[in-house]
């Protein structure tokens, strides 16, 4: 499978188009998933903390909980935030590479590398059930999280067969 994120990248936050509304348009785009459009009020998060709309849409969606951790996320996993409050109340999917697709409160649409601050404040990781393979595939680079100090190798390439390497000798063993 082919995707491009350009499309999605780039789009002005409002009331009317939220991260949720991002999440559908990408949902649909790449999976041809087409989820509801809840009625979301402005700041709901701020004005109803115990109404957690996200965690009770995305169930009502068909949304199941993962116990995915940052190794086995899967491109179009969904992440659930809680972003400058005690509720969920941020949306983002994951694009491969341990980046993330999201629409940040009154910003662009853009991703980020799922670590640091945005990991911290991911509350849950869901997964919709009509995404399977081909669509699901490891995101993480494993190459990324490498040391960086050390030497590049070709894990497929014994040692005695670069250039310049010699044979060991069974003698010696």
């Amino acid at each position: 499978m082919k995707f491009e994120i350009e499309p999605y990248l780039g789009k002005l936050w409002t009331e009317q188009e939220d991260c949720y509304s991002l999440l559908r348009e990408f949902y649909l785009g790449v999976f041809d998933i087409t989820l509801p459009d809840y009625a979301r009020p402005p700041l709901w998060w701020e004005h109803s903390p115990q109404l957690d709309l996200f965690q009770v849409n995305f169930r009502d969606a068909g949304f199941l909980p993962t116990h995915a951790t940052r190794l086995t996320l899967c491109f179009g996993d969904v992440l659930l935030m809680s972003v400058g409050n005690r509720v969920t109340n941020h949306c983002a999917v994951m694009v491969g590479n341990n980046y993330f697709l999201h629409k940040p409160f009154k910003e662009r649409s853009r991703k980020d590398i799922f670590a640091g601050y945005w990991a911290d404040r991911t509350m849950a990781i869901v997964r919709h059930p009509k995404v399977k393979p081909p669509f699901i595939e490891r995101t993480l680079d494993l190459l990324a999280i490498k040391d960086r100090h050390a030497p590049r190798r070709d894990p497929l390439t014994l040692p005695h067969t670069r250039p310049g390497a010699r044979r060991p000798d069974p003698a010696q063993r």
